[in-house]
């Protein structure tokens, strides 16, 4: 079995602003699973992941956005200049898209030589939004 890309961190909100001092502001974090109250849903949504980086044999990872199976984006990660043991932050500030009904929205990773690593898994789906009191 391949050995898999670590990773430290992986939050879906609805945008990242990049800050003073390799610090990142990510606003309105989604904890759970995504809630709308209406189909079809227009989407905005910011990703912010910490790869932990380690000898691999490439100084790229791919990450891919996949909306229910199918590659949305397809994003080459120069990981050449990381070093070992510190995460390195990819950002991905805001990505928009149309949702028709419920799906699933994964963010994986893979470079060769490593096995596909899933970083990040929601559903987002059609419900009553919880309101809080």
């Amino acid at each position: 079995m391949k050995k898999t890309i670590k990773f430290s961190n992986a939050s879906l909100c609805e945008y990242v602003a990049k800050g003073a001092g390799n610090k990142h502001t990510l606003v309105n974090v989604f904890g759970g699973d995504v809630i709308v109250s209406e189909m079809p849903a227009q989407m905005m949504f910011g990703i912010y992941i910490e790869l932990m980086p380690e000898p691999i044999l490439t100084p790229v990872v791919t990450v891919e956005i996949i909306l229910d199976k199918s590659v949305i984006a397809t994003l080459p990660v120069d990981v050449s200049g990381a070093v070992e043991g510190r995460p390195l932050n990819v950002v991905i500030q805001s990505l928009t898209f149309q949702i028709e009904n419920d799906i699933t929205l994964e963010v994986v990773a893979s470079a060769p030589g490593r096995g596909r690593t899933t970083m990040l898994s929601k559903r987002l789906y059609k419900g009553v939004i919880p309101q809080l009191s």
